[in-house]
């Protein structure tokens, strides 16, 4: 017999402190007249959001509902506040933003055929999601007298037209599309037509499937697999959550036992940095303390959310689990979202797009590239200083009544991808006695920050003691160790670190292949395509009918693109991050170390990751952010008991004598 999915279980109820009103409402939502293919999650972390209840069917859609124990007196005393602050209905409306943006970003898009093509386009109004208010002490009748109140009252006079552009939208919505915004008394939850107005219970909403479409290859059921590992993490395949073993640095960082505020970390590729900083966050977490995990990498969200749970590895560390995990500028605007300010962040982007229609508009003519360029400086001076600057005003200045989020311990991963105004941001949002926690690598500055701030004696960022060093890698094969010693040997790249050997990779356990093909740009994806069939042979012949270790890695989007275009002509399945800015972000925020399907993806977008079989292709080393690069390349290979394999593909003529010296294979096509 079926039985409805809850997290967490009935037994850990009590654990929660579940109020009696609570628990009605939810033993109703658990009524065997309730369809059973709706899942429960009950206070879902999603970074901090801790909405009451999240109501999920694979096909129709997605239900989240804020209750609140007010009486009726209470309510009418909240009208009479300030309405941006107190109404909860404005928490309601972050809800239903960062579900569509961050946690399942599908259903925030859309595809509109025009000529022919498909873009990606904004949404108006989600048919998939309805997000709601339950009064627990509150009849529908008292709900109804004041709900003109609730959404209404900030439509006029003085109140509506003080509260930012940005709110002002939300109420709007909540006036005009009230069948996604219910607001129920407890009496009425036995009535489907009021916990989702308008709408059947069983309702069809096209946008789950349709938003599956987006990307490529994808299923119906994926929509729904987005929303639900952010809901639990019990969704991991368990041979991927294997207990990770740490060695004696990675466990003085874990720890930490001294105490220590500020800590700085650096290691080369393969020593166990992100390893080693999700530890840390796991054992914050078990000491009950609210933990901020950040990087600067849109696909690496999810990989730290994975070694997170491999580190937890029971359902009860995610039950109470407080760890957010955030790309930078996300959490930038979830800030401003909590702190009312997000009207701020929005007219910065009106300057971005501002520049960019400027730059459209002079196509063609003398104006172009200088408008280009004023793009180009304008979306570098708000994500670089102004939105940081922003954030870090709000925390100097906290806005009456809000709910920042505060930590007890901010650790920052890939610390050499930031900027010193960013720490500064990030470390106010700390507790006085919290701790502070960055780990870097500067072999892998592909942005051009590393020598700007982690360099140095580092100045402003609150740090006195000298780095940690994580020397010994226990991922790398040797023999690209050896690679790399000889890499270093090569003009402009003495500064690159080399981890030293670990005791297990000098025995050669485990087979590695090396090979190089030097070709020219114009038959580079044609030779990136050849070389990933190639390897996907050798795992065939091994027995491997899928091929979720074969890893593409372009320098750019252009060739990324095209070579993901010739897979699909052939129908091989492939999860890549390609597209035009918009459907790049979104892939990216998909991109996930389990899906079951070949990769391809930016060099940029797998500084973190790891494969063990990969093709990279390199066009130049002309600048230290494309050397680093190809640094990032080799040094994305990990050794695995079924073997390793690792083609390079270059058309860059500065690279042929290093190819042909130091990969046993190498072939000029």
């Amino acid at each position: 017999m079926q039985q409805r999915i809850i997290y967490p279980d009935k037994d850990k109820w009590n654990e929660l402190r579940l109020t009696p009103e609570e628990k009605v409402v939810y033993n109703r939502f658990n009524a065997a007249d309730f369809p059973i293919e709706w899942e429960m999650y009950i206070h879902p972390h999603l970074n901090g959001l801790r909405p009451d209840l999240v109501l999920l069917h694979p096909k129709f859609g997605i239900a989240v509902y804020e209750f609140k124990d007010w009486d009726f007196h209470t309510i009418q005393n909240v009208i009479e506040l300030d309405l941006t602050t107190y109404n909860p209905l404005i928490k309601v409306g972050l809800y239903e933003k960062e579900l569509l943006e961050f946690y399942c970003p599908r259903l925030g898009v859309k595809y509109e055929t025009q000529s022919g093509q498909r873009k990606l386009t904004n949404r108006s109004v989600s048919q998939a999601i309805t997000v709601g208010l339950i009064f627990t002490k509150v009849c529908q009748a008292e709900i109804n007298s004041l709900k003109v109140d609730l959404v209404g009252r900030l439509k006029v006079g003085s109140i509506f037209t003080k509260v930012p552009q940005v709110t002002r939208g939300l109420i709007n919505r909540l006036d005009t599309y009230q069948q996604y915004y219910p607001i129920v008394g407890l009496d009425n939850l036995d009535n489907p037509n009021v916990l989702f107005p308008n709408r059947e219970l069983n309702f069809t909403s096209y946008r789950m499937e349709e938003s599956a479409s987006i990307i490529s290859e994808s299923k119906p059921e994926d929509t729904a697999a987005d929303i639900r590992a952010w809901l639990t993490e019990s969704t991991f395949n368990p041979e991927q959550r294997a207990p990770l073993n740490l060695n004696v640095d990675q466990t003085e960082i874990a720890k930490n036992g001294r105490s220590t505020r500020y800590r700085r970390v650096k290691g080369p590729a393969g020593s166990g940095r992100s390893v080693a900083l999700t530890a840390r966050a796991v054992e914050l977490d078990r000491q009950d303390k609210r933990v901020l995990v950040c990087t600067y990498n849109i696909t690496l969200v999810n990989y730290l959310r994975y070694l997170i749970a491999r580190h937890a590895r029971n359902q009860e560390d995610f039950f109470r689990r407080q760890i957010d995990v955030f790309y930078f500028h996300d959490w930038c605007l979830h800030v401003c979202r909590v702190a009312g300010r997000v009207s701020d962040y929005a007219e910065f982007l009106d300057e971005i797009e501002n520049a960019k229609v400027a730059m459209e508009k002079a196509e063609g003519t003398i104006n172009h590239n200088y408008l280009k360029k004023a793009w180009e400086q304008k979306k570098d001076e708000v994500f670089q200083y102004r939105i940081p600057e922003l954030v870090l005003d709000i925390y100097r200045n906290p806005p009456p009544n809000s709910v920042l989020p505060r930590y007890d311990a901010i650790l920052v991963d890939e610390g050499q991808d930031f900027r010193l105004n960013w720490w500064n941001a990030l470390r106010e949002s700390v507790k006085p006695e919290g701790e502070r926690l960055l780990v870097a690598d500067k072999t892998q500055d592909i942005y051009g920050n590393a020598a700007v701030w982690t360099d140095g004696p580092m100045p402003g960022a609150g740090f006195t003691g000298n780095w940690m060093q994580l020397t010994t890698h226990y991922r790398l094969p040797s023999a690209i160790v050896s690679v790399l010693e000889n890499l270093k040997k090569v003009k402009n790249f003495q500064e690159f670190d080399v981890p030293s050997i670990s005791y297990v990779a000098e025995f050669n356990l485990f087979p590695v292949q090396l090979r190089w093909v030097q070709t020219d740009s114009e038959k580079s994806v044609d030779a990136c395509f050849d070389e990933v069939c190639q390897q996907r042979d050798v795992l065939q012949r091994k027995g491997f009918h899928e091929f979720s270790d074969i890893t593409f890695l372009s320098p750019n989007n252009s060739v990324g693109r095209q070579f993901v275009k010739k897979c699909r002509e052939v129908d091989i399945g492939v999860r890549d991050t390609f597209g035009d800015e918009n459907l790049s972000r979104l892939k990216k925020r998909l991109f996930f170390p389990g899906d079951s399907r070949m990769k391809a993806t930016t060099l940029h977008s797998f500084k973190g990751f790891e494969s063990n079989h990969l093709v990279v292709y390199v066009d130049r080393i002309d600048w230290p952010e494309t050397r680093a690069l190809l640094y990032v390349g080799l040094t994305r290979l990990k050794t695995h008991s079924n073997g390793s394999m690792l083609t390079v593909v270059s058309s860059c003529p500065d690279l042929y004598s290093f190819g042909d010296e130091n990969f046993p294979d190498f072939v000029r096509v």
